[in-house]
């Protein structure tokens, strides 16, 4: 996250997207984080806690892969959502 956050204006800069659009991808992460956490917490109570586990490190990659690699703006809107709803590690 600490990672990825600082080069979003500038990904959204580079492909013609005004301020909006960061505000966006900070409310849907917020709100997916809160989907996310019931979700994965209700999840955890009836499977495999290490089942979960591994589901969340592997969405998250995927998702950080999704960043990295896309030039969509939606795409972008949609890896946030995705990494929102499964990474709900903490350290």
């Amino acid at each position: 996250m600490a990672l990825v956050v600082p080069l979003i204006p500038a990904f959204f800069r580079a492909n013609g997207a005004d301020t909006a659009y960061f505000g966006l991808t900070g409310s849907l992460y917020a709100g997916s984080q809160l989907v996310g956490g019931v979700l994965l917490g209700c999840a955890s109570d009836n499977f495999s806690k290490k089942r979960i586990l591994i589901m969340s490190f592997v969405g998250s990659a995927v998702s950080y892969l999704l960043v990295g690699t896309t030039s969509s703006l939606a795409v972008m809107l949609f890896s946030r959502v995705l990494v929102g709803l499964v990474k709900q590690v903490r350290d």
